[in-house]
């Protein structure tokens, strides 16, 4: 999507903060936290290793990729949200900040160090020149600044459910990189990283979707679960769940 849908969505918010009967308004602030998790494909994202070297054990598996990170990233983090919004009756817009932190996973591939020897692995009895484990390191950290239009229906005195669409402005880092880790002591000689390290940074404005339930007390706090999905750039995904504690003034989901 576009950075159209910013303009038209906060064109959307401000129409929909009008025609709120101001009688019946309320003004809330809130803090989330919950879980965060990017769903992806390496290579979409700039995750995927890349060779910088020849294998420099010929005869040796090349290592310019390593096999287990196949087609597939996920990772997850904590995230953490905070949101103001302004709501009627039954329809309320917010806005708010979103850190998605820094979502990540290793892959690791043992990797023969020197040629024509027996493999020795044993870190106790080891019975050759040894052998190297690589690790791939992937880590996806985003953020964003979202806006959106939400509707509520009351199921219950105190309980509401409400969904919501509206689009985040989001910017992204995504870093690779290999750590050679010697298994076998004896081993005089450590490769150098077979792959090199990556690092890129991307930016845009995508949908947002979300829904959730509203829990209120007699008192102005309140307490909010909600499930966020966000269309963010070449992920397939990022959801977030999360529970929150909110602030407000007014009497506008109260009967």
């Amino acid at each position: 999507m576009t950075k159209q849908l910013a303009t038209v969505m906060v064109a959307a918010l401000a129409l929909s903060a009008l025609g709120m009967p101001a009688a019946r308004a309320e003004i809330y602030v809130g803090f989330n936290v919950g879980g965060a998790r990017v769903e992806a494909n390496p290579a979409d994202v700039g995750l995927a290793p890349r060779g910088q070297q020849p294998d420099p054990a010929p005869g040796n598996p090349a290592p310019e990729d390593v096999a287990a990170v196949g087609s597939d990233f996920a990772g997850s983090d904590i995230g953490t949200q905070f949101l103001v919004g302004w709501r009627a009756r039954y329809f309320g817009a917010e806005i708010g900040y979103t850190n998605f932190n820094q979502m990540g996973r290793s892959y690791a591939e043992e990797y023969v160090a020197l040629p024509n020897v027996p493999l020795g692995c044993d870190p106790v009895t080891p019975t050759g020149a040894g052998c190297q484990e690589r690790e791939w390191r992937q880590r996806y950290q985003a953020d964003g600044y979202q806006a959106a239009i939400l509707g509520y229906l009351p199921v219950h005195e105190n309980i509401e459910l409400f969904g919501k669409v509206g689009a985040l402005y989001w910017e992204s880092e995504s870093i690779g990189e290999e750590r050679v880790r010697e298994i076998v002591p004896t081993n005089p000689q450590v490769p150098p990283p077979a792959n090199a390290r990556i690092e890129s940074s991307d930016d845009g404005t995508d949908l947002m979707v979300g829904v959730g339930a509203l829990f209120r007390t007699d008192s102005p706090f309140s307490v909010r679960v909600a499930i966020d999905y966000y269309d963010v750039g070449n992920t397939d995904q990022i959801i977030m769940y999360s529970v929150g504690a909110f602030y407000s003034w007014g009497t506008a989901g109260k009967d």
